[in-house]
């Protein structure tokens, strides 16, 4: 049974409408389905500690308690991406009325901070990484040339097709932002001295 009496749904049953409602989401293009997976994580998290709690019941503290687990693990990032995504599963449950207007114990926890912990590589550190990489199948130190030149994300450079080069330029649709982009072949490092076009070829 999905609702105790006069206590409304689950957490678990909600669950499993948020999910229906993240594939309509992802059909009707809101979101993309990325996005959706991501969101995986924090809802078998919420399962976890909430499942059989009336939606209605769960509070800040049962929010805090998910976070607190990674923010123990020095996971502040995933603890921020978490906060988020069950703000959306209650702002979700405020429009079909599965909670009342305004409830929203996600947002009612404290954002976790995240320590930045990447920062930029010298052009020393990726030459060195780079010879390593030469030792490595040939994809990988082509790769590393497409990324110096053109400054796209991995995601997008493991995506490049011969094909996504007409006009003399190389055509990228950015995952993260959906931006499109149009490098000309003539782009030249000249800290390597090669151009797109080189390492293309």
């Amino acid at each position: 049974i999905s609702r105790e009496v006069n206590k409304g749904i689950t957490t678990n049953a909600w669950v499993d409408k948020y999910r229906a409602i993240q594939l309509e989401r992802v059909k009707a293009g809101e979101i993309k389905p990325d996005t959706a997976k991501l969101r995986e994580p924090s809802l078998r998290a919420l399962i976890s500690h909430c499942g059989i709690k009336p939606l209605s019941e769960v509070g800040a503290r049962d929010i805090a308690g998910i976070l607190d687990i990674y923010i123990e693990k020095g996971q502040g990032r995933m603890a921020q991406m978490v906060r988020s995504n069950l703000s959306d599963v209650f702002k979700e449950a405020q429009h079909a009325g599965e909670v009342p207007a305004g409830y929203n114990p996600a947002k009612a926890t404290k954002q976790p901070r995240a320590k930045v912990s990447r920062q930029r590589l010298s052009f020393d550190e990726w030459k060195a990484i780079y010879s390593a990489a030469l030792t490595l199948p040939v994809h990988i130190p082509r790769a590393m040339l497409l990324a110096l030149i053109t400054g796209q994300r991995i995601g997008d450079i493991s995506k490049l097709k011969f094909t996504d080069i007409w006009d003399d330029k190389l055509h990228v649709v950015q995952q993260k932002t959906g931006a499109k982009v149009a490098i000309p072949l003539s782009l030249k490092s000249e800290a390597v001295g090669l151009s797109l076009q080189d390492v293309i070829a």
